[in-house]
């Protein structure tokens, strides 16, 4: 990871002025009908699928994809404090890490779905094709 990205997201969360993570994981509730609905309409119906969601922040689409009955969801963010927010929060299965390399990581078509929120726009014009090429790589083709 580049330096002013390191820079940048060791204070992603303490560097506002208004939190970016809830006091309690209640405080997802604003965002549950939005999730659930993301969820219901774009995951599929297996509840075994494999499910990673890199640039997770403090794991809100983890928590209400586990609450819908998934099992294999996991998250990843490359900022200490948001990973930090969720285990606060209870929020199991999000780990720190650099997107790229966690997607390497994967052998080819291991995953069922890959979401990615609020991530491509952090990548230079250069990486966002090779980000698109290891999603295309990991996801299982049907």
């Amino acid at each position: 990871m580049s330096d002013y990205r390191r820079r940048i997201y060791e204070l992603y969360v303490h560097g506002r002025q208004q939190p970016l993570a809830p006091d309690s994981v209640d405080g997802l509730k604003p965002r549950a009908a939005v999730l659930k609905k993301l969820i219901r309409d774009h995951f599929p119906p297996q509840k075994n699928a494999i499910v990673v969601d890199l640039g997770c922040g403090h794991g809100a689409l983890v928590h209400f994809a586990r609450l819908a009955g998934y099992l294999n969801v996991t998250g990843v963010d490359c900022s200490p404090q948001q990973v930090a927010e969720a285990l606060r929060l209870g929020i199991q299965g999000i780990s720190e890490g650099d997107l790229m390399e966690t997607l390497r990581s994967f052998p080819n078509g291991s995953l069922d779905v890959v979401v990615a929120f609020d991530v491509v726009e952090h990548f230079t014009k250069d990486e966002v094709f090779g980000f698109a090429d290891e999603v295309y790589r990991v996801l299982r083709k049907s």
